[in-house]
């Protein structure tokens, strides 16, 4: 049976890319720490990695991105996949059993405070993908923007800022934009 992979959390510093492209995780405390055998599931993954850094009292993982390498030109590089369900746990777990070269899975995650008062129960609406936004997600009418933005900002107790706004148009970005997350 191989090893549980060894996991290189960045959470308090930012993604950027290098001069060719290829994604950074750049990070002021980065946490090594092996993944145990029973975190099988995107909920058990943000939860233990808010225990390993420290902050499970204070802070909860909204977002959780893998860098990983591919090869481009007989070069590797870097690039981000947001981990979105327990499909994909299960994915870069099966990359690190089926590849040995794959020795360490390496992390960037997203945090955001708790509510007094409030938690954020593994498998809750919080853990639930369509609840998330993309760029360039489009809507049938504003008012259905609207609710959505309000609906997203109380149950991940976020804030946002209004970018623009017209008859078409409406944007809005989170307030920590550019603070790591995206």
């Amino acid at each position: 049976m191989s090893e549980p992979p060894l996991l290189y959390i960045h959470y308090d510093g930012e993604i950027t890319a290098d001069h060719n492209g290829s994604v950074v995780f750049c990070s002021n405390q980065p946490v090594f720490i092996q993944m145990p055998r029973d975190v099988r599931s995107l909920a058990a993954l943000k939860n233990f990695v808010a225990q390993a850094i420290g902050v499970q009292d204070t802070k909860r993982v909204t977002k959780i991105y893998y860098r990983y390498p591919v090869k481009a030109d007989g070069n590797f590089q870097f690039k981000r996949y947001r981990l979105r369900d327990d499909d994909d746990v299960k994915l870069i777990r099966g990359w690190h059993k089926h590849f040995s070269t794959i020795l360490l899975l390496e992390l960037f995650v997203c945090l955001v405070d708790r509510c007094e008062g409030g938690s954020a129960n593994a498998g809750g609406p919080d853990d639930d993908p369509t609840t998330e936004f993309e760029v360039g997600q489009q809507f049938e009418n504003k008012e259905e923007v609207l609710m959505a933005v309000k609906t997203y900002s109380i149950r991940r107790a976020v804030q946002f800022k209004i970018i623009e706004s017209d008859q078409l148009k409406y944007v809005v970005r989170c307030a920590e934009f550019g603070k790591g997350c995206e």
